[in-house]
């Protein structure tokens, strides 16, 4: 702080100006750090940052795989009701087409003997 006074001595600033210019100077520096204290404020935050971003992507990655499973897992058992409804239906129509012919030879056979 009297370095400061000093310089502004050499200004010819008075003894008060002097002292209130280093006090509010001297204020202000508490509050305010130095160049290479922000560079290492700014890289912790930065290494803070990346450190979080890397974990969330870790985390994001693994939701991912577990959305993925889960879809296929439903996917898988939509497909097999599918494949279930589907033979059902070939079922019914094979029964469906048998009573057709079975109805179509009974008709006929009547028809042969009424006619």
């Amino acid at each position: 702080m009297t370095e400061i006074i000093e310089k502004l001595y050499k200004v010819n600033f008075t003894d008060e100006q002097a002292r209130t210019i280093a006090d509010i100077l001297e204020s202000y520096g508490e509050k305010y750090t130095s160049k290479k204290h922000m560079e290492t404020a700014t890289g912790n935050l930065r290494v803070a940052l990346e450190s979080k971003l890397e974990k969330t992507k870790v985390e994001l990655q693994k939701d991912l795989e577990k959305t993925k499973l889960e879809l296929q897992n439903e996917l898988e058992k939509t497909k097999l009701e599918l494949q279930k409804e589907i033979s059902q239906s070939k079922f019914d129509l094979v029964k469906w087409i048998v009573a057709g012919v079975v109805a179509n030879g009974v008709v006929a056979t009547i028809l042969k003997y009424l006619g």
